[in-house]
């Protein structure tokens, strides 16, 4: 499908935890959302996101027991380091989309060339798409051409 990331090889979702904890804290139907996203691609949990989720566990959050206990039922990829870094990381090697809710990893991904789907009222997630950044990872700079610089004064 055009637009919808591919079927084939690695995982091409990766949950972060705010994405995890959606069921359980919003009652958000995230699976039924994700299906109708992409209704056969793979899903995942990167290593570093089930690692901050059972810190949350062992920290009494509510609504994490659950969403561990969901999130083991999903495959897990790969995401060495901590928090949205390694996220961001996985996902622009692999070509993966993220799924998030959470408001700084979205900030984070625009510049860093990675397409995320993050809820949108109730039941529904919407894509975003990174902006286009320069060889060093910057957004790039538009420059407005303008014509002559007016004086103010009549010939």
């Amino acid at each position: 499908m055009p637009g919808r990331p591919s079927s084939a090889g690695a995982p091409q979702l990766l949950l972060d935890v705010n994405a995890l904890l959606l069921p359980f804290r919003e009652r958000f139907p995230l699976e039924a959302a994700l299906q109708e996203w992409a209704p056969r691609v793979r899903w995942a949990v990167p290593s570093s996101a089930w690692a901050e989720l059972e810190r949350l566990v062992e920290a009494g959050a509510p609504e994490a027991r659950t969403a561990h206990r969901w999130a083991g039922t999903l495959p897990r990829a790969e995401a060495p380091g901590r928090g949205d870094a390694a996220i961001v990381r996985l996902a622009r090697g692999s070509g993966a989309w993220v799924v998030t809710a959470d408001r700084a990893l979205l900030r984070r991904r625009r510049t860093a060339g990675v397409t995320t789907l993050s809820p949108r009222g109730r039941a529904r997630l919407a894509r975003t798409d990174p902006v286009p950044s320069t060889e060093d990872g910057a957004a790039p700079v538009t420059v407005k051409k303008v014509g002559p610089v007016q004086t103010g004064r009549r010939r």
